[in-house]
């Protein structure tokens, strides 16, 4: 990403993958995990699993199906502890926790649309049978788009953290903070 977009940019990608994250479980702009939760809609196909939803079709019928609601919040808590305890500690360059954020959130909403029987479709394009939804897509997209940056930082640039923003940041301090050290006065008696 140093090459690519301005540094200010950059700082905007780190902290703005860290906040998704966090806001994920209960609130993305267009979508609300817990708010479909309560008006029983973005549901998945029927199921007999014991965390199933129960969802009332008329005042003496119900069918079981799968809270993905449910599923997408716990994947993004997870998604959450995994970059603040894992990925971010061992950051090697500016933007991973971005690239992290994608292809976390890619995968799980390519499986969670899988459960989902109000997905927007492609077309009427299919893929090995099935018809192409057009979230599972972009998902797709968004999670090779990344890995092919993962790929390129690690094993081409072979990036190692030695130029990660904050260190420079803090080299810059340093030196600014050495120029303005005062010298100690020479003692002579």
């Amino acid at each position: 990403m140093d090459a690519v977009y301005p540094e200010p940019l950059q700082k905007a990608f780190v902290l703005g993958a860290d906040g998704l994250l966090r806001a994920g479980p209960f609130h993305r702009p267009g979508h609300r995990p817990l708010g479909n939760f309560m008006n029983r809609e973005a549901f998945g196909a029927a199921t007999e699993l014991p965390w199933r939803m129960r969802l009332w079709t008329s005042a003496t019928t119900y069918m079981d199906v799968h809270p993905t609601f449910l599923y997408e919040s716990l994947w993004n808590v997870i998604g959450l502890l995994l970059l603040y305890f894992v990925v971010s500690r061992a950051r090697r360059f500016d933007g991973e926790n971005t690239c992290f954020y994608f292809i976390w959130y890619g995968l799980g909403r390519f499986w969670i649309e899988g459960l989902r029987t109000d997905s927007l479709y492609l077309f009427h394009w299919t893929l090995f049978g099935q018809r192409i939804r057009v979230s599972q897509a972009l998902s797709l997209v968004m999670v090779l788009v990344c890995a092919g940056i993962l790929v390129y930082q690690f094993k081409v640039k072979k990036a190692d953290g030695s130029n990660l923003f904050v260190k420079r940041v803090q080299q810059t301090t340093e030196a600014e903070e050495a120029a303005v050290e005062p010298t100690a006065p020479d003692e002579k008696q």
